[in-house]
């Protein structure tokens, strides 16, 4: 499972605890992808749905989204969806975003902390361009998480158990074609395709050092400062 998902599932899990919810763990994958959902069962989720289609296969950022959003548009009622604020691999952090904007509902995105929540709103706290933001949010409402929020816990031996017996629901393409059509998924929904992924050079940063002369180690920073503007003469 996706890292930052664990967070996601802990901070769902951490709110039914408290309010009554049924947390409804939801992912677009191959059938492999059913160990993922049975590990979030074991960690506290209610149920596990699978979207699981060849027609699925090659799906951008805008095609992941669509397919998630037919998922939730067919799972019917639903009060908070909460996502990681990215993958791993991709690290785009737009299908959150998106999924937000298919479905018509508003979102927050990088919280990092739980301050309150009830049957009707969360309150949380942000972490965006350096600058920490309290907010609330009505549901329905869609928010993406950091690591910051929570530290998931460990699934007990008795969830394992309970999980490698739950049902996973898996749904394809046609049951969710009232919401998606074939032209939005897969390949052919994608608007972007990758031709090559290039790992950039590191980068390297001239040092100087001064062991005797610091007077000029000084006037050397200064100058520096001043063509820099850091500094104002």
């Amino acid at each position: 499972m996706n890292p930052f998902d664990l967070n996601a599932l802990e901070a769902a899990v951490q709110m039914s605890e408290k309010i009554e919810a049924e947390i409804i763990v939801l992912s677009m994958g191959p059938p492999s992808a059913e160990n993922a959902l049975r590990e979030a069962i074991a960690r506290g989720a209610h149920k596990g749905i699978l979207l699981s289609d060849r027609k699925f296969g090659g799906s951008d950022v805008k095609a992941t989204a669509l397919t998630l959003s037919a998922g939730i548009n067919h799972i019917g009622d639903y009060d908070l969806i909460i996502a990681g604020m990215q993958t791993v691999d991709g690290d785009t952090g737009q299908v959150g975003a998106e999924v937000a904007e298919i479905l018509g509902i508003p979102q927050i995105s990088y919280v990092e902390e739980l301050n309150d929540f009830d049957d009707e709103s969360v309150t949380v706290t942000t972490n965006i361009w350096e600058g920490l933001y309290l907010k609330k949010i009505k549901f329905p409402a869609l928010m993406t998480v950091t690591k910051e929020i929570n530290d998931p816990r460990l699934p007990s031996f008795k969830n394992k158990m309970k999980a490698r017996k739950a049902e996973i629901t898996l749904w394809g393409q046609n049951e969710l074609r009232d919401y998606l059509r074939e032209d939005q998924i897969g390949l052919k929904g994608s608007a972007t395709k990758v031709k090559k992924i290039e790992v950039p050079a590191a980068a390297v940063r001239e040092g100087k050092l001064w062991r005797d002369n610091h007077t000029e180690a000084v006037d050397v920073l200064y100058d520096l400062f001043e063509v820099k503007k850091v500094l104002e003469g």
